[in-house]
């Protein structure tokens, strides 16, 4: 008894065709390399640093400056910085970085110019610092508070803080220029250890797919 199988070859060219066709065309599987990246990424962000907890902590005068906490997240406060990671691609390469951040470069590399535990002058590296726009400043507060009585639904009396702009600033012009900031540098931008196992894991994964499609060609 024999098993005779007929191939409808018409169907299995077209699909060999779009197989080859899927193969060419990389930008579905750079598109999954990207997407596993920037999720790499945010891991070593909410690690703080690869190897975990490798990024330097606030400094004291910055925790006290800023009324953070001992245990205050690095490089998270609104997620602009996390939410702008992202990746492009562009023939064979994808590229991933922060999209519209400026201060990016800066948290990345760090501008930090620090000797005997003081704050030198401004480190003034190439591609790290922040481009500041020419405009008007004061040392005073824009802004000053006025106390106003008011009276509760229970009739208690208490006052309200009223805001009114500040008439008597002293302004002053601010040229346009280049800001480099004394900050470490708290690499986020690095590929973690497990990420070429991951990066295989994705490729497999996509030519599984493309393989098992291709093995539902019909026959008869």
């Amino acid at each position: 008894m024999r098993l005779i199988a007929q191939v409808d070859n018409r169907e299995v060219v077209t699909e060999l065709g779009n197989f080859q066709a899927s193969i060419r065309d990389k930008r579905a599987l750079l598109n999954k390399f990207g997407v596993a990246m920037v999720d790499s990424i945010h891991h070593t962000i909410l690690d703080e640093g690869s190897p975990s907890g490798s990024w330097p902590g606030l400094a004291l005068s910055t925790l006290k400056k800023k009324g953070y906490s001992s245990g205050h997240k690095l490089l998270i406060m609104r997620g602009r910085l996390f939410g702008s990671i992202a990746f492009t691609t562009s023939g064979n390469t994808v590229t991933i970085g922060s999209l519209g951040i400026p201060y990016a470069a800066v948290q990345n590399y760090g501008s930090a110019d620090r000797s005997g535990g003081s704050i030198g002058a401004q480190a003034r590296i190439a591609e790290r610092g922040v481009s500041v726009k020419g405009h008007r400043s004061s040392h005073d507060p824009k802004f000053l508070y006025d106390l106003r009585e008011s009276v509760s639904d229970k009739g208690k009396a208490f006052k309200v803080p009223v805001r009114k702009l500040n008439d008597k600033r002293k302004m002053f012009d601010v040229a346009a220029h280049e800001r480099f900031q004394n900050i470490p540098a708290r690499p986020f931008m690095v590929f973690r250890p497990e990420d070429l196992d991951r990066l295989v894991l994705a490729a497999n994964v996509y030519f599984a797919g493309k393989l098992a499609a291709l093995g539902k060609v019909t026959t008869s």
